[in-house]
């Protein structure tokens, strides 16, 4: 009879997902885990089956408690052009701060080209997908409402905010690209309200 995991499974993804977020995939390994989240390597390997199958529940913990929370604004049936600009203003702490930030976990992964990362292409597909279709549907939204111009392709914004949420993730990690970062949301900012 399998023994029942004796500790809280929640908390160790949590404890993998910030490892496998600080450092990369790549970067990350079993010792690294182990040190992480407390646990002895057989308990990991017992639990998860391999580094691949943490990384995977740990990834889907993020985007269940950090993407979808940063994003729920976005979710919701009244969501416009104005949720839209707060969603990217609320980004600018970001870049006014000097010390480099990790960026966003989803980005780091599809950026990567290791077997771990790819271990989740699907989920990481489907939160692009995701993201595209909050933008999608804040925009059709407001421009139903008058709130926009008609002339606003929708289709095309969307995709275009996405290129904007990974782009500021990728200049948020280093100290040059937060001097850079900050120009790049201001005139985001200024271009979303002239839509």
């Amino acid at each position: 009879m399998a023994r029942t995991a004796e500790f809280d499974q929640e908390l160790v993804l949590e404890k993998a997902m910030n490892a496998f977020w600080h450092r990369g995939v790549e970067n990350t390994s079993i010792n690294t885990l182990v040190e992480a989240t407390g646990l002895k390597r057989s308990s990991l390997y017992n639990t998860f089956g391999s580094k691949e199958g943490l990384f995977r529940e740990s990834f889907t913990l993020y985007i269940r408690n950090i993407m979808n929370v940063n994003f729920a604004p976005l979710k919701q049936d009244d969501a416009n052009i104005a949720t839209i600009i707060a969603h990217f203003r609320n980004l600018k702490p970001v870049f006014e701060t000097p010390e480099p930030h990790h960026g966003c976990l989803l980005v780091n992964t599809a950026a990567s080209s290791v077997d771990d990362a790819k271990n989740v292409d699907d989920i990481v597909s489907k939160a692009f997908a995701d993201m595209q279709g909050y933008f999608h549907a804040a925009l059709s939204r407001s421009k139903a409402r008058g709130e926009i111009a008609s002339t606003v392709q929708v289709e095309e914004q969307a995709k275009l905010l996405v290129a904007h949420v990974i782009a500021i993730a990728n200049l948020a990690r280093t100290t040059g690209g937060k001097v850079t970062g900050k120009v790049f949301i201001a005139d985001l900012l200024q271009r979303l309200e002239q839509l």
